[in-house]
């Protein structure tokens, strides 16, 4: 830490785990070691990002250790209380100057999506990952939803193939697949807006939990699409698909406000695989440094594509006007 600080450091971003905090039952809560890791942070006079982490630690990107969703957890008002417990235990960190940011998880590595490509269930890039909607209870919701418009034939979709197929190699995703159709349409959407409204209640929660703080609440709404050129497939599996809403969630007007992070994967460009970010994020930034203070937080290592990004790839374009400049 005094590393850190010597190195003119701002300040340094901190996992705080559900699965760690809460882990022996509803409502016990072990701060004590959160607690003196954020002192150690104060007294190098370092600024402080808080993540609330709300999904296991495995399966995902990077992941190297094991840390589970408390066992006895399903209900998002439970999720609350976590964030209730933290303000409380932390208010004279809260209130001073040290917390400047509190990042609210909102899906698998924090970010606003579904389990889609989960690697301890041999999902292995660039495969497309599936969806995960066929557990009973969503099954249900999605046959109601239909009903209400008429189609209570309709089923949720038996063709979007396994986590390692190409586009090409399922019915669903394929040239003018089902996902083009009316039936395709109306699962992606109702897919989408499942995950927003779940995200939804969670910000609600954040609001209510750290109305009146002084930091920002902050969120991962974006990731990573990594079939250049494709409208859909794996981009659709996170899910993607309602671009609208999506941006709803960046421009929803709440009383801490709401700063959006972009996340990207890949760090490289991969022709095979058609993956092809655009820059390096070191350039981004160096390019970017005159143009602060960010609408956004650009936490990404590769371009943000798609309609879904469109508010920020209009913040990119003038980034990568500066990196012409540089580079040239």
């Amino acid at each position: 830490m005094k590393q850190l600080q010597e190195a003119k450091v701002d300040g340094v971003m901190i996992d705080v785990w559900w699965g760690i905090i809460e882990a022996t039952g509803p409502k016990i809560y072990e701060w004590g070691a959160y607690r003196q890791l954020f002192q150690m942070v104060k007294e190098e006079g370092l600024k402080l990002q808080a993540i609330m982490l709300f999904h296991q630690c495995r399966g995902n990107i990077g992941d190297k250790v094991d840390i589970p969703i408390p066992q006895w957890v399903w209900d998002i008002g439970l999720y609350s209380d976590f964030m209730k417990s933290f303000r409380k235990n932390m208010t004279d960190f809260l209130d001073g100057s040290l917390i400047t940011d509190i990042e609210v998880g909102l899906g698998p590595a924090g970010e606003m999506r579904y389990p889609s490509y989960p690697q301890n269930q041999g999902w292995v890039f660039p495969g497309i990952g599936e969806f995960q909607c066929y557990d009973k209870y969503l099954e249900a919701n999605f046959k109601a939803t239909a009903a209400k418009v008429g189609l209570p034939e309709w089923e949720l979709p038996d063709d979007a193939g396994e986590y390692n197929h190409t586009p090409d190699a399922t019915k669903f995703f394929s040239a003018d697949g089902t996902y083009t159709t009316e039936k395709g349409k109306f699962f992606l959407t109702w897919y989408s807006n499942k995950l927003i409204e779940h995200a939804d209640q969670i910000l609600d929660e954040a609001n209510q939990a750290f109305l009146g703080c002084k930091m920002k609440l902050a969120a991962k709404v974006l990731s990573a699409a990594w079939r250049e050129g494709i409208e859909a497939a794996c981009e659709n599996a996170l899910n993607q698909y309602d671009r609208k809403a999506y941006n709803q969630i960046l421009k929803n007007a709440r009383p801490n406000g709401l700063l959006p992070r972009s996340t990207e994967v890949l760090q490289t460009i991969k022709p095979l695989e058609r993956s092809k970010p655009q820059i390096p994020i070191e350039k981004i930034l160096e390019a970017s440094e005159m143009l602060k203070p960010y609408p956004f937080d650009p936490e990404t290592d590769m371009s943000v594509g798609g309609d879904i990004a469109d508010f920020i790839d209009g913040k990119f374009d003038k980034i990568f006007y500066k990196i012409t400049s540089i580079l040239n």
